[in-house]
């Protein structure tokens, strides 16, 4: 029988691609857009709770003033 030789030698010379610093900041940069719209969202979401808290207080009054202004012509 023949001797078959393997050479199983593997290049652990090259670092790999996640330790590049182009790619550290690539990733920074991806974090820091997504931290940006999360905080935005959030600010957002808190304006729509108020103006909606304040067309409900308008529309509240609007009721009250129509129901005042209706009975004071009748009476």
């Amino acid at each position: 029988m023949e001797e078959i030789n393997l050479d199983i030698g593997i290049d652990y010379s090259n670092n790999p691609f996640y330790t590049e610093t182009w790619f550290l900041i690539l990733i920074a940069l991806l974090l820091l857009f997504l931290l940006i719209q999360l905080i935005r969202g959030g600010k957002r979401s808190r304006r729509s709770q108020k103006a909606e808290k304040a067309l409900k207080e308008v529309l509240k009054e609007s009721e009250e003033f129509q129901e005042k202004a209706s009975t004071g012509t009748d009476g």
